[in-house]
């Protein structure tokens, strides 16, 4: 190729250096026609080299991030930045910190969390697909109920149009399973330092319903967060409403045989007999605009499940949720 000027960026792509023009040339080594055929680099394998600093860095994103999701298993101070924290507090994390440290590693925890609501999440499109998810759920839970319930298609599933940013398609998909280790919650950043607020994807419905609902409380009564700042946080929780109470509404022994998700469609509708606003409302919410804007410097605060009001139910539970067959949700 290099004596006969051949043009081919065959080299350049899999990472090796342009050959040695003064290497013997196939014709010269005297090989039938078939031989010089296969020995052709179209037809060899791939042997790709391995860039090791793309490498460590995977390696430390795993690691770090890995050791963010530990940091709920702890008492964290709210309002003080997750990427700080890991790097100062976790023993070893330091010494593995990437180039850029704390903004790294907060572009990072961005990257692999997904907002809490449907409507940061999804595109009108997607919402409108969405609507159909939901009346399919609603569907099974009658059929669970023992009720009869006439036939119905199988939802449609998502494409990288329906969501506002490619991390959450990357993250979702086709079906819209989560994946991610974080939640994110826009919009409900203190006014205090504007970090951003994550929580664990591991947490179960009830979890999540716990700390939006502390969210919410710290929010209305910490710094009179008004009507239009507190509806996309009420519009959450009544996106997890139905999950709660399926999972969690049998009475709980250790709250004095409450109803849990009873409890919190309670919350919610006192909630929004106070705001004004009625679940229509909720669901019609649209942020202002798309995508999740400019990445911060840090990653944020950490949303605390163990506050009130989110101080009713057990802290325990099972993490992740998927969905089965005919758009069926499950939580172990």
């Amino acid at each position: 190729m290099v004596r006969d000027a051949v043009p081919t960026a065959w080299f350049t792509r899999h990472g090796y250096d342009v050959p040695d023009a003064k290497l013997g040339a196939l014709d010269e080594m005297h090989l039938p026609a078939e031989v010089r055929l296969i020995e052709e680099p179209t037809f060899k394998r791939r042997w790709l080299f391995t860039d090791w600093e793309a490498g460590v860095d995977a390696a430390r994103r795993v690691e770090l991030l890995g050791f963010c999701e530990s940091r709920w298993g702890d008492a964290v101070e709210a309002g003080r930045g997750m990427a700080r924290i890991v790097l100062r507090q976790t023993p070893g994390a330091a010494q593995i910190a990437p180039p850029g440290d704390e903004v790294t590693l907060a572009q990072w925890i961005r990257d692999d969390s997904v907002p809490y609501l449907a409507a940061h999440r999804h595109t009108e499109p997607g919402l409108e697909k969405r609507a159909v998810w939901e009346r399919v759920w609603d569907l099974q839970r009658a059929e669970d109920r023992g009720e009869t319930v006439p036939p119905f298609d199988p939802p449609p599933k998502y494409d990288q149009k329906d969501y506002r940013d490619a991390a959450s398609w990357r993250q979702r998909g086709k079906l819209d399973v989560p994946k991610e280790r974080f939640i994110s919650y826009p919009g409900c950043e203190s006014d205090e330092d504007r970090e951003p607020i994550y929580g664990w994807a591991g947490w179960n419905h009830l979890q999540q319903a716990q700390a939006l609902a502390s969210l919410y409380q710290k929010r209305k009564t910490e710094e009179s967060w008004g009507k239009d700042r507190l509806v996309p946080m009420l519009a959450g929780l009544l996106e997890l409403v139905p999950w709660v109470k399926q999972w969690h509404n049998d009475p709980s022994a250790e709250f004095g045989g409450l109803r849990l998700g009873d409890y919190f469609e309670s919350f919610l509708d006192g909630e929004c007999h106070a705001l004004g606003v009625t679940r229509e409302e909720l669901r019609a919410w649209r942020p202002e605009g798309r995508g999740r804007g400019k990445a911060r410097k840090d990653a944020g605060a950490l949303a605390d499940v163990n506050a009130e009001p989110g101080d009713v139910g057990p802290q325990e539970g099972p993490p992740a949720k998927a969905r089965g067959k005919r758009g069926r949700r499950k939580e172990p």
